[in-house]
C-alpha cells in the first residue's frame, strides 16, 4: 500500500488498467490517507469513461464512508456515465449522509430527468437533504435545467416557488426573469417579496416597469419600501448617475396621478437632477406635498441635507 501510494503520488507510468486497478485497490484500504490519495487521481488523474464506470460499480461494495469519499470524487471529475449508480445507491441505501452525498454529486453529475426529485426534497424536514438539493439544483449546468426549473415554479404551491425563485437567482437564470417579473404581481406577500428580492439583484434597467408593478401591488409599510429600494438597486446600475432616474421617469410619465404620487418615494430612493425637479414640483402642489417632502427623505446620499434643513425650517 505505502509503494502504491508512492507511485501515484509521483505520477509513476503505469498503463491504463494497471493505473484503475491500482487505484481501486487503494479505495478499499482501511487506511484514509491512501483512499484520499486513490480519491484525488478519479478527480483529476484518470480520464475516460470506461475508467468512471469502473470506480462508480464499485459503489454499492464498499462501506458508507468510503461511498461518500468516492461521490465526493465521482462529482468533482463531472462524468455523467456515473449518474446510473449514484442514483441507484441513492434509492437503496439506508444511510442518511450516503443519500446526502448523492443528493449533493447530482449537481455536476445529474440531468434534468433528475429535476423532479431534487425539487421534492426542498421540502424534506432534512436540513442537510434539503441544503443538497438545493445546491445541486444551482449547479446543475444548463439553459434548459433553467427553463424547467422556471416552468416548475410557475406551478409551484408558494413555500416552493419562493425556493426555486431563489434557486433561478442563485443561478443567474435570465431566461426566467419575465416569470420573476410576473410573480412580483402574486397574490401571496412572500412570493412577491421574493420576486422583487431576485429582481433587485439581477435584474436590468428594462425591468423597472415590471418592477413598479410589484410596488403598486405590494402592502404599505415593510413590503413596499424593500420594493423601492429594489428598483433603486437596478437603476443604480445605470453607470451614468445622470440617467439613473430615467427607466423610473418613462413609466411615471405616463402613469395615472394617483400612480405619480405613489412612485413619488421610490424616485426619490434613486435620486438624481432630474428626479429631484420632479419631486420639488410635488412638494409646490399642496395635494402631493406631503408625498414630495417624504420622497426627499429617502434619498440616497447627504448632499440633500441643506435642503431637508431648509424644509425643517418653514414647514408646519
Amino acid at each position: 500500500g505505502a509503494c502504491l501510494l508512492l507511485m501515484l503520488s509521483a505520477g509513476a507510468a503505469l498503463g491504463p488498467d494497471d493505473f484503475v486497478n491500482s487505484i481501486v485497490d487503494l479505495l478499499k484500504e482501511p487506511d484514509k490517507d491512501l483512499r484520499a490519495v486513490a480519491c484525488e487521481q478519479i478527480r483529476e488523474g484518470t480520464l475516460g469513461e470506461d475508467a468512471t464506470r469502473t470506480f462508480a460499480a464499485l459503489l454499492p461494495t464498499l462501506p458508507p464512508q468510503v461511498q461518500v469519499e468516492l461521490l465526493s470524487a465521482l462529482a468533482a471529475r463531472g462524468d455523467p456515465v456515473a449518474a446510473p449508480e449514484e442514483r441507484k445507491l441513492r434509492e437503496e441505501t439506508e444511510s442518511n449522509d450516503v443519500r446526502i452525498a448523492a443528493v449533493r454529486a447530482l449537481g455536476k453529475l445529474g440531468s434534468a430527468d433528475d429535476l423532479p426529485d431534487l425539487v421534492a426534497l426542498l421540502a424534506s424536514p432534512s436540513a442537510d437533504r434539503k441544503d443538497a438539493a438545493r445546491r445541486s439544483l444551482v449547479e446543475l449546468a444548463g439553459e434548459e435545467i433553467s427553463a424547467k426549473i422556471t416552468e416548475m415554479m410557475r406551478k409551484s404551491h408558494p413555500d416552493q416557488k419562493v425556493a426555486l425563485i431563489e434557486i433561478l437567482t442563485q443561478r443567474r437564470a435570465r431566461t426566467a426573469l419575465d416569470e420573476i417579473l410576473r410573480q412580483a404581481k402574486s397574490d401571496n406577500a412572500t412570493v412577491r417579496m421574493a420576486a422583487m428580492e431576485s429582481l433587485g439583484i439581477f435584474g436590468e434597467p428594462e425591468h423597472v416597469a415590471g418592477m413598479v408593478e410589484g410596488v403598486l401591488k405590494a402592502e404599505p409599510g415593510r413590503e413596499r419600501d424593500t420594493a423601492e429600494k429594489r428598483i433603486m438597486l437596478v437603476c443604480h446600475r445605470i453607470e451614468d448617475k445622470q440617467k439613473q432616474p430615467a427607466p423610473l421617469l418613462a413609466v411615471m410619465k405616463n402613469a395615472s396621478d394617483e400612480t405619480h404620487t405613489i412612485l413619488l418615494s421610490t424616485l426619490g430612493r434613486v435620486g438624481g437632477p432630474e428626479a429631484r425637479e420632479v419631486i420639488e414640483e410635488a412638494i409646490r402642489d399642496p395635494q402631493r406635498r406631503r408625498a414630495g417632502l417624504e420622497a426627499l427623505c429617502n434619498w440616497p446620499h447627504g448632499s440633500i441635507a441643506f435642503r431637508l434643513l431648509e424644509l425643517a425650517r418653514t414647514e408646519d
